[in-house]
């Protein structure tokens, strides 16, 4: 009981310390030193991953691992690792299902961690996983700004309103929501880009900048030039070539087409 006693005040202050660093948001690599230091010390805990377990400092135990655990995850979604951010979300749902009611206060962050692995799971288009992570939340928890905005966001995404997805930064509950929207909308541009060729011709700057939701002509080109698209004559857009449709044409023999659909109709005429 005494060594554990210790790691708990060791664990303390740490844990302190990587609040601290995780507040300063410019010290990622000084929280990344004090959570190995800390993941250390946690093996000792006799309530490690197993929040029920007996111990004399189970409360102290358990609040120090769960808010650890925490703070990690969302130095991942800051860092937009979503690898990483799923394995300590896995060890979190341990201590958000598995603590026995009671003694433990329950989780501050705990449906904000919850919203952003919805939004991690529509990021990744995992989106039956977004449901039945869904259906583990308590329905009137569905009503919480956190778990709303994700589930209005894969709404959108259903209904192809790309516009309103792309203007989802507005509605962030908490800026620690920003990477993994900012990530969100990556995903939607790229899924908007994929459908442009295809649908037109040619595109102005204004146009291109309305359709992705830019904010001025230099992110329109940028972008274009990304996807590989080629610039218009004096570069005020882009034009798409018609190599496919060309292809597309040669490919179908439509003269010989037409003369096998007439053979075939008279071929009806003479079985009537």
């Amino acid at each position: 009981m005494g060594d554990v006693a210790i790691t708990v005040r060791e664990v303390a202050a740490l844990f302190e310390k990587l609040k601290k660093s995780f507040a300063a948001k410019d010290q990622d690599f000084e929280c990344e030193e004090t959570l190995a230091a800390l993941k250390k010390k946690f093996i000792h805990f006799p309530t490690f991953l197993a929040p029920g377990a007996e111990s004399a400092t189970r409360v102290q135990e358990v609040m120090l691992v769960r808010e650890t655990l925490e703070h990690a995850l969302l130095l991942s979604a800051r860092n937009k690792d979503l690898d990483v951010f799923e394995s300590y979300f896995a060890q979190l749902r341990v201590y958000y299902h598995d603590t026995p009611a009671g003694d433990v206060p329950p989780s501050e962050r705990r449906l904000m961690i919850v919203g952003l692995n919805l939004m991690r799971l529509l990021v990744s288009s995992r989106i039956a996983e977004f449901h039945s992570e869904l259906e583990r939340i308590e329905y009137s928890e569905h009503a919480n700004l956190f778990v709303r905005m994700p589930v209005q966001l894969e709404r959108y995404l259903m209904e192809g309103s790309y516009n309103k997805l792309l203007n989802a930064r507005s509605q962030v509950p908490s800026n620690e929501y920003l990477p993994i929207v900012e990530m969100l909308e990556s995903t939607v541009r790229l899924e908007i880009a994929g459908c442009i060729p295809k649908t037109y011709p040619t595109l102005g700057l204004a146009q291109a900048r309305k359709l992705l939701m830019l904010p001025d002509d230099a992110a329109a080109v940028a972008f274009g030039e990304k996807q590989g698209w080629e610039k218009a004559p004096g570069g005020k857009g882009f034009v798409f070539t018609t190599a496919d449709d060309s292809a597309s044409r040669k490919e179908i023999p439509f003269k010989q087409m037409l003369a096998e659909h007439i053979e075939f109709a008279a071929q009806l005429q003479r079985v009537v």
